[in-house]
């Protein structure tokens, strides 16, 4: 499944769509030769390259002491040197990914939660040993408690390739393990110029998964300038501490040292978490507390730390519109349960709870007062915020911050109002039942 031509950010929307239409219709075809493409109707117009900032307003989410503190905390400064384009479910960040891998000369990197052996699956899996035959380092680093059975799968696929490939914290008897630290990133960089980070995993699902049942909601970024150096080295300082799969013996040598790359002037940071350094948490909790107007969340969780509960109320409480898009029933089955417990203080503090529609909102989206805006992996719960390793993108600016609140006013439109009533209503049962989930909130 390969793509025709270059990634070009100045492509019109018109021609992405057109390209993300045949990636999606040629997944399908690999999965149901001769079925009706019913998911391809679903395809939306991608949104265009973003190369100024707009407005930046040196307040609220913005103010230069916030910032300073966040660069403290996340040991990453903003990068200024960006162009940057939002990427809306897997036909449009699949179309980007596989560019990327396809454009790459020298290095291509890939960290993902689930890798799995279908149709999209393969599609990464071929152009990965493509550009590994061509003598790109290719390096893949793979989390195996997402898909216990990806491991052979991806052994199968790139056995005699040059491809590597290390698994990050694979079960073993240690103190690690069972601490249940996991890498939750999903994240593609290209040369140490070029990235795609967000939400989704490589699998169909977030693609259409043909016409067996509608496409997950996710979304990402695609960034090229500073930002992306940085993601790498995040990356780099995984890949040493993971274990090494390999199958064809390949020779260390330094990570590269590319001169800087100026493609645009949006202001970009990246936020890498990983155990024993934490930043997403106290990023959110900063940005919010400075809100003035307008908090935009999309999550598949909403199981927040106390700082990020209390941060929430607060805003909403001193007349912040606070609004939540979460899936109408969350996977798995018992995280959904304490969301809907937590929610209650939330509603009875004012937020505008929204349920999703569609099959599963998995995005992992903040926007605060439409200039600061945060897209990646962490979900709100305990495991993203206080455990897992994970990526997300800070992005500031007007441009930027607009476009994601027209993405989630599109989504919302989706969605069916959850309020306090609602929650009141539910059964005793099923209050007692989300009760006695809920106290395992610190596991989640």
């Amino acid at each position: 499944m390969d793509l025709d031509g270059e990634l070009d950010l100045t492509e019109s929307p018109a021609d992405l769509a057109a390209r993300v239409r045949a990636l999606l219709k040629r997944c399908c075809q690999m999965c149901d030769p001769g079925q009706e493409h019913a998911c391809e109707r679903r395809t939306t117009i991608p949104f265009e390259a973003v190369e100024s900032p707009g407005r930046l307003d040196p307040i609220g989410p913005l103010d230069p002491r916030l910032q300073a503190r966040l660069t403290e905390v996340s040991g990453r400064p903003l990068t200024r040197t960006n162009r940057v384009r939002l990427l809306r479910d897997g036909a449009d960040t699949f179309t980007a990914m596989l560019g990327l891998i396809e454009r790459a000369e020298t290095e291509i990197l890939l960290e993902n939660y689930i890798i799995r052996a279908d149709a999209v699956g393969r599609a990464f899996g071929e152009a990965f040993k493509t550009r590994a035959r061509a003598g790109v380092d290719v390096r893949i680093l793979h989390d195996p408690f997402g898909d216990p059975l990806s491991l052979l799968s991806l052994h199968l696929q790139f056995r005699g390739s040059r491809a590597r490939m290390s698994v990050y914290n694979p079960p073993r008897p240690t103190l690690r393990y069972l601490r249940a630290w996991r890498d939750h990133r999903k994240l593609v960089v290209q040369d140490r110029a070029r990235l795609v980070a967000g939400g989704l995993c490589v699998a169909d699902v977030w693609l259409g998964n043909c016409v067996r049942q509608c496409t997950w909601r996710d979304s990402a970024v695609l960034v090229e300038g500073g930002g992306a150096a940085h993601a790498a080295a995040e990356f780099d300082r995984l890949w040493q501490d993971a274990f090494a799969l390999a199958w064809r013996h390949r020779s260390a040598r330094p990570p590269l040292s590319p001169p800087p790359v100026v493609a645009g002037d949006v202001p970009v940071r990246v936020l890498a978490d990983e155990p024993g350094r934490r930043c997403t948490e106290q990023a959110m909790v900063a940005a919010i507390g400075a809100a003035q107007r307008e908090v935009l969340i999309t999550n598949q969780y909403a199981v927040p730390t106390p700082p990020v509960t209390e941060t929430l109320v607060a805003a909403s409480r001193r007349g912040v519109d606070v609004q939540l898009i979460l899936p109408a029933a969350s996977h798995p089955f018992f995280v959904g349960f304490a969301t809907e417990h937590r929610l209650g203080r939330l509603l009875e503090a004012g937020l505008k709870v929204w349920h999703w529609n569609g099959a599963m909102m998995h995005a992992k989206t903040v926007v605060v007062d439409r200039c600061w805006s945060l897209v990646g992996s962490t979900n709100l719960d305990w495991l993203s915020l206080r455990r897992n390793a994970e990526i997300d993108i800070e992005i500031h600016g007007s441009r930027v911050g607009q476009q994601m609140a027209e993405m989630f006013a599109d989504d919302r439109a989706e969605c069916v109002a959850f309020s306090s009533h609602d929650w009141h209503a539910r059964s005793s049962r099923r209050r007692l039942l989300m009760r006695l989930v809920a106290l395992a909130d610190p596991l989640m």
